[in-house]
Formats: structure tokens, C-alpha cells, sequence
């Protein structure tokens, strides 16, 4: 019983002094909209109709 007091005292010690774990909130921060690139925006579409040939119905083969 007593080896658990002292785990749990150092567990409280090390939490207590390894700082905040939360943060709080930052309108800026959390709200910033990612924005792509024209460049980058170009290379997903690309990307994407390559992606819509792959997956396209094939058409009737024996009939």
C-alpha cells in the first residue's frame, strides 16, 4: 500500500510540474481556413480525373 502512495505521489509531482495540457482557445489559430494554392488546387484535379478513369464502368464486353 505504501510503494502505491509513493507511485501516485510522483505521478502528481511529474504531471504537476510537465505544464498545461490543454491550451486555450485561439480564435485565430483554430479558424484559420487552409488555403491551397492555385498550383497545388491544379495538381488535385489532375489527380483526380486520373482517378475516374480507373474506376469507370467498362462497358458491355460480351454481349
Amino acid at each position: 500500500v505504501a510503494k502505491k502512495k509513493k507511485k501516485v505521489e510522483k505521478g502528481k509531482k511529474e504531471s504537476a510540474t510537465a505544464g498545461p495540457t490543454r491550451q486555450p482557445f485561439d480564435r485565430e489559430r483554430d479558424l484559420l481556413v487552409s488555403r491551397v494554392d492555385p498550383l497545388k488546387r491544379r495538381a488535385i484535379i489532375e489527380r483526380s480525373k486520373q482517378l475516374s478513369s480507373k474506376f469507370a464502368h467498362g462497358g458491355q464486353k460480351f454481349l
